[in-house]
């Protein structure tokens, strides 16, 4: 079922991608919005296919290897800078932790693509050591989430039917962030801030 389903998947990235070309060469004329909106709702599209393949496949397969967490870290800003995002970091001490590293950028790519979906903006990255563990937090400034739906949206499809589920998407950006995190003897808590807004945080031992 997961082959065909990984399949299926694949197949309609392809006529998609023909068919955001063919918008792309519209020309501009009184229904550039129109096209706009085309081309970002193809994106959507997209981006949901892609991170159902996450799904299916897994990441079990991908070697660990001892990474700099900082260096990650780092990587990280680097490719929001690129999208033009103003991502804040602050980093610890650095240390070296066995990792997937495939694996861990897509977990953090997917906590702060959802944070900046949600945070009005604002969403910062902090790492520190807590007893054994590195500690990686995402901060937004958003709505925060219903403490009865915390655990619930780590689950493959789950949403919210609040302002955090405006903005659509598949209900699996977490889904596979918290597999990652399990795949590490690694946890992923969502947490209410007292001052508003979503933290979301990964805590990894520092040897496992």
């Amino acid at each position: 079922r997961t082959l065909i389903l990984a399949g299926v998947s694949h197949d309609i990235r392809t006529p998609l991608a023909r068919l955001r070309l063919a918008v792309e060469m519209l020309p501009d004329d009184s229904c550039s919005s129109l096209k706009d909106g085309m081309i970002l709702d193809i994106g959507d599209m997209a981006n949901i296919i892609n991170q159902f393949l996450d799904f299916v496949r897994g990441v079990e397969g991908e070697p660990t290897q001892m990474i700099d967490i900082n260096t990650l870290l780092q990587s990280l800003h680097e490719r929001q800078s690129r999208a033009g995002r103003d991502l804040v970091v602050k980093l610890a001490p650095t240390y070296f932790v066995a990792i997937r590293p495939l694996a861990m950028q897509r977990l953090l790519d997917n906590l702060v693509g959802n944070a900046y979906v949600y945070g009005r903006g604002e969403v910062s990255v902090e790492s520190k050591i807590m007893a054994e563990n590195i500690v990686i937090s995402v901060f937004d400034n958003g709505p925060g989430i219903p403490e009865s739906h915390v655990n619930k949206l780590l689950r493959p499809f789950e949403r919210l039917d609040t302002a955090r589920s405006n903005a659509g998407g598949s209900g699996l950006g977490l889904a596979i962030a918290d597999r990652i995190a399990k795949l590490h003897q690694g946890k992923l808590e969502l947490l209410n801030r007292p001052e508003g807004g979503l933290e979301a945080r990964l805590s990894l031992p520092i040897k496992y």
